[in-house]
């Protein structure tokens, strides 16, 4: 059985409530940034400016996707939507259409649709309580971009303050921060359980790694990342994430069973597959003791870590 993939048409199908879209026209072959946002009220203006800030020498069409913000956010997206109806194409999202993931209400519905309803030949994204302090970051992301068509995504440092705790943490090249990446538009590539989980950043660079190599790129400034106190990694526990984390796997290797050239790399899942059973069947004694030793999403990022500093590498 072949894999299943998105499209426009799949994706509307799914729409149970209508969603409002303001400058629906715009359009840009060469990059959509899309920025994502829900409840950013102390943030969002921030982060819209930081975009409309960038200096590039081609146009990019600005997406950004409200997720039923109830706390003014979506009000402020309305306003600047309207103020600059050349450059934002606002999607005004309702709170009917998201999806369950593990039984949750998750905003993968909003990524994806804002995702497949794009045009640009690369994406970029931010998240709405991030900014982007390198007014050339995209000009630079897509200088690289287009001078290296091996590689498939590009990323930078990042700049974490951490409302919880009070720190802040300077992030160069050990990991792949969302808001700093820059790749390949890879919507007619998501398959249909890409809907299913919520880390849709490392459900991407597994598409991703197969297409080219990945370049941390160090000329770039920092994207600011806020870390409030209500953000999802703060509002589930560790063994909530874990679940996640077995579930990306998992929706991976139903998406990609199929493929000779990825099966190689779950080999493994026939114990993945007996861990999902028993947590279904609730036997977490069992399940606990394996699920402490596996880090399911470190796996992802551990092979794209190991990959990136091997630009000579080719990964088939």
């Amino acid at each position: 059985m072949k894999t299943e993939f998105l499209n426009k048409e799949k994706i509307n199908d799914l729409v149970k409530e209508e969603i409002e879209v303001i400058n629906e026209n715009l359009y840009s072959e060469k990059l959509s940034v899309i920025l994502i946002t829900y409840n950013h009220i102390n943030y969002i203006k921030e982060s819209i400016e930081s975009i409309l800030k960038q200096k590039t020498n081609f146009e990019f069409e600005f997406i950004i996707g409200d997720d039923d913000s109830d706390d003014g956010t979506r009000e402020v997206c309305i306003d600047y939507a309207n103020k600059y109806p050349d450059i934002i194409k606002l999607y005004l999202h309702k709170k009917e259409n998201k999806r369950l993931v593990l039984g949750k209400k998750s905003g993968i519905f909003q990524i994806a649709y804002n995702l497949i309803h794009s045009n640009g030949k690369y994406i970029a994204i931010c998240s709405g309580d991030d900014y982007w302090t390198d007014s050339y970051k995209l000009q630079k992301q897509f200088d690289f971009m287009e001078n290296n068509p091996n590689y498939s995504l590009c990323y930078h440092s990042s700049y974490v303050i951490d409302e919880y705790s009070n720190k802040s943490s300077f992030i160069n090249h050990e990991a792949i921060k969302a808001s700093s990446m820059f790749y390949i538009n890879i919507k007619n590539q998501l398959p249909i359980n890409f809907i299913k989980v919520i880390q849709e950043d490392a459900f991407s660079w597994f598409i991703l790694i197969f297409i080219g190599h990945f370049k941390f790129l160090n000329n770039i400034k920092p994207v600011g990342i806020n870390a409030p106190k209500s953000s999802l990694v703060r509002s589930i526990n560790a063994k909530t994430y874990q679940m996640h984390s077995l579930n990306l796997r998992y929706q991976i290797y139903n998406s990609y069973k199929n493929s000779k050239t990825i099966a190689r790399e779950y080999s493994c899942f026939k114990l993945i597959v007996s861990i999902k059973s028993n947590l279904i069947m609730g036997n977490l004694n069992y399940t606990s003791k394996l699920l402490a030793k596996v880090k399911f999403i470190n796996l992802i990022r551990g092979l794209l870590y190991k990959l990136k500093n091997k630009p000579n590498y080719k990964y088939i």
